[in-house]
């Protein structure tokens, strides 16, 4: 059946939109725990609970790019059109790396989600015309990694491929090998459904799934906001004082460097803050009302910007709490 340009995949839009509010869930989860507000305290780096949802996430996300390349390939979707598509993607991929390197330093973020997915957007529209073959080779790129380890790809430019001896330190890393083997599935299978059962992916979805579709159209917008908007819900007027600075720094120094980048982003002093919401408390005729110094709007244009507008509000709470220790 050939797919006529301009309908609308309704059911993979809504299976898109799954794979965004359990992803927003778990950072959610996340930035809970990472302000101390999770109990007990979580481990996202080694638990298995948390690390294999984040596996069973970007699987979802692959297999639907897969999925979007056999419907966009089947409407004769052009290699410029694509290129148009690829771009946006590049570009929140270099996006998220400048705001990551200023945030994490140490850890930055090299090749996460975005730049594996622009990377193997290519490979699999480049591999289209093996048809069925493409299970095979998805097979082959989900197990190599396993059998095949070579310290030349450890370094700094050569580990996007994925066959490392040990994985690099980064907030984010989402290698070619073996994500690119997900892609290629959903790929397959996207070729063997538009041929057998078009109606699974283009199917109209029952009115209470029908948000979902929508949030599965703007999936990359979703992406590039959702975290900036979550950490300004959580912390909208975050306040450090010598308590907090003190109890931080008691803890581990690297979760420290971390939180102290986010405070300085998200962060005002006592002075700033206090007369603010003072003179708005004395001015509000309305009962109930929410005040609210940094919404999530302002939060995320704050993200936006921390790699131009530098703000240390931190140094000097610092300091005068070393003082008061001493």
């Amino acid at each position: 059946m050939t797919v006529v340009q301009g309908v609308r995949f309704d059911r993979l839009d809504a299976l898109r939109g799954v794979a965004m509010v359990w992803m927003a869930v778990f950072h959610l989860s996340f930035d809970l725990n990472f302000y101390g507000l999770l109990q007990p305290r979580q481990n996202f780096y080694h638990d298995p609970f948390w690390t294999q949802q984040r596996t069973a996430i970007v699987s979802l996300f692959l297999l639907c790019a897969g999925l979007g390349q056999a419907i966009a390939l089947q409407a004769g979707q052009g290699w410029p059109r694509f290129w148009r598509r690829w771009a946006q993607v590049a570009a929140c991929a270099v996006l998220v790396s400048l705001g990551s390197a200023w945030m994490f330093p140490k850890s930055w973020i090299s090749f996460g989600v975005l730049h594996g997915m622009a990377v193997m957007l290519v490979v699999a529209r480049l591999a289209a015309p093996l048809r069925g073959w493409l299970w095979l080779a998805g097979a082959t790129a989900v197990a190599l990694p396993r059998f095949v380890q070579h310290p030349f790809f450890d370094g700094p430019w050569t580990h996007w491929v994925g066959l490392v001896t040990r994985k690099p330190v980064t907030e984010d890393w989402v290698p070619v090998l073996p994500w690119l083997g997900v892609m290629l599935w959903g790929l397959a299978a996207g070729q063997w459904l538009l041929r057998r059962y078009p109606a699974l992916l283009a199917g109209a979805v029952p009115a209470l799934l029908r948000p979902l579709s929508t949030l599965g159209r703007w999936s990359l917008s979703f992406y590039m906001l959702h975290q900036p908007v979550l950490i300004g819900a959580l912390s909208p007027g975050m306040v450090p004082t010598d308590l907090l600075i003190y109890s931080s720094k008691s803890n581990d120094p690297e979760e420290w460097r971390k939180a102290k980048r986010v405070m300085n982003i998200l962060g005002d002093t006592v002075e700033t803050v206090t007369p603010w919401l003072a003179a708005q408390a004395l001015a509000n005729q309305k009962q109930g009302a929410c005040i609210e110094w940094l919404t999530p709007g302002k939060a995320a244009l704050r993200f936006a910007t921390a790699a131009f507008r530098k703000r240390d509000i931190i140094s000097p709470l610092e300091a005068r709490a070393d003082l008061k220790v001493r």
